[in-house]
């Protein structure tokens, strides 16, 4: 981009210099480009009303401040329309500072990016995407498949839990993932819950559907809405089974959180869970990406289904 490529550091009042010598200086027939960040007249007046508003709508610029749209009358930013990741985009014409908000599914690095304001494990989620894994039970006095998995909606519109959802696991000593369950249909209300069974659960509550194999004491459990990764949950019971999540293959959120009593005998066929906070009354709304923090160890487990009261 030669010279010009050094003006996106340039102050605004810099650039505007700039333009005025590049124009009293150049001929009939040259041409000057400069970055689609580069401040132009519509953009300053559009954040400066009292500047010279009267020729502001003939000039055809691009709107460098918000989404590359937000100008009446600006021409939208090049750079937002090549098919490309470029400038500091998220994904394809979409996220940073210039262009559009990213819809749920693409890249993102942070809230802002994305259409939804939500961006978690660098998908934007929001809506449809933005259930969590809320509460977690692996075995319990039943045995190894007295166990359940329950799903939350932050949200305040419903989710349907269609077949675009799946739920995959990975043991600690298994090489892949294979699928749990897929989605049915169900809708999941505003703040409400989901939950799946195992073939032996016998908790208070009845499930909406019923998990495809069982669960391990220490694994990886990932939510996925069509291929894309939601959310994911990593649990482990000790030194062994905890350092297996080295193996960068995993798909977890943060440091693993501890499943105990559960672990892989029968002297851990215990009623306990492991909740997302906070909990309860409060709903499980928690959600900072790292799987130690947002859960906690529950001895008494409180499943809720599709008919529970919201919450909170």
């Amino acid at each position: 981009m030669g010279m010009f490529a050094r003006v996106r550091a340039f102050t605004r009042s810099a650039g505007c210099a700039l333009g005025m010598f590049a124009a009293a200086h150049a001929g009939a027939a040259d041409t000057l480009v400069l970055p689609h960040r580069m401040p132009t007249l519509q953009s300053l007046v559009a954040h400066a009303p009292s500047r010279a508003a009267a020729t502001a709508t003939a000039d055809p610029v691009c709107d460098i401040f918000a989404n590359g749209y937000d100008v009446a009358g600006a021409t939208a930013c090049p750079g937002c329309f090549d098919t490309t990741i470029d400038f500091n985009e998220s994904d394809v014409d979409c996220g940073g500072t210039d262009c559009k908000a990213c819809a749920d599914g693409q890249q993102c690095t942070t809230g802002s990016d994305c259409q939804s304001g939500t961006c978690s494990n660098n998908t934007c989620v929001g809506g449809a995407l933005s259930l969590v894994i809320s509460q977690v039970q692996t075995r319990g006095s039943a045995g190894a498949n007295d166990e359940f998995v329950e799903f939350y909606n932050p949200t305040n519109i419903s989710v349907v839990f269609d077949s675009n959802w799946m739920l995959s696991s990975r043991s600690t000593v298994a090489s892949s993932y294979g699928n749990r369950l897929t989605g049915a249909n169900q809708v999941i209300a505003p703040h409400g819950h989901l939950l799946y069974k195992g073939s032996a659960y016998d908790g208070p509550v009845s499930a909406d559907g019923l998990l495809t194999a069982g669960i391990t004491d220490a694994g990886s459990l990932v939510l996925e809405h069509s291929g894309n990764v939601v959310d994911a949950l990593c649990f482990y019971y000790d030194a062994t089974t905890l350092s297996a999540f080295l193996d960068v293959t995993y798909t977890c959120e943060g440091t693993p959180v501890s499943n105990l009593p559960h672990n892989n005998s029968v002297a851990g066929d215990i009623d306990a869970s492991i909740e997302r906070k906070p909990g309860g009354a409060g709903g499980n709304t928690q959600d900072t990406g790292d799987n130690s923090a947002d859960f906690s160890a529950n001895a008494s487990p409180d499943p809720h289904n599709q008919a529970s009261a919201p919450v909170p």
